[in-house]
């Protein structure tokens, strides 16, 4: 009795272990997500560049289909969303800068009213949301962090371009 006592509580332990391995093998392979860019300390990750191509062709209206012209568009959106991050991290080491939830309220309405305003009735619009893959709750939730890193972008460009001073025979020339 001893030796199938031991026989099943190693047999146990034998299953969990297998389990436990075929669950790890399993979840080691599954990709989490590509890096399209680094910039500075953060990665702009592939699904927020994939994202930004669809949220591209809702507020635009169309649907890139050529392989070239969609790969085109990427690199065009990469660069931009650099290019903004470049900005963003200037602008968030300006302790001198404060976005307040009000602006950023006020920012994420006008931009659903402009995303609205593109198609005939709220159902249409809601009916494309869904088609890219998004819930209504999703892209509000995306467009207030744009929109919050947007006024903080805004602001650090308005606060440089107060310092420049362009002189009467600067603008003669």
């Amino acid at each position: 009795q001893l030796t199938k006592r031991n026989m099943k509580k190693n047999s146990r332990y034998l299953l969990l272990l297998a389990l436990f391995a075929t669950a790890s093998a399993v979840y080691a392979w599954e990709p989490v997500d590509r890096i399209a860019a680094v910039v500075g300390d953060k990665v702009i990750a592939g699904s927020e560049l994939d994202f930004q191509l669809q949220l591209y062709q809702v507020q635009t209206g169309t649907k890139v289909s050529d392989a070239n012209d969609a790969h085109k568009l990427k690199e065009q959106i990469l660069t931009q969303m650099i290019n903004d991050r470049l900005i963003l991290i200037k602008a968030t080491q300006d302790t001198t800068i404060k976005v307040v939830d009000d602006e950023v309220d006020e920012a994420l309405n006008r931009r659903l009213d402009e995303l609205k305003s593109r198609f005939p009735n709220q159902e249409q619009f809601e009916k494309q949301v869904v088609s890219e893959g998004f819930t209504m709750r999703e892209l509000k939730a995306k467009l207030r962090d744009e929109a919050r890193e947007q006024l903080l972008k805004q602001k650090l460009i308005s606060k440089l371009l107060s310092k420049v001073s362009v002189g009467k025979s600067e603008v003669e020339k």
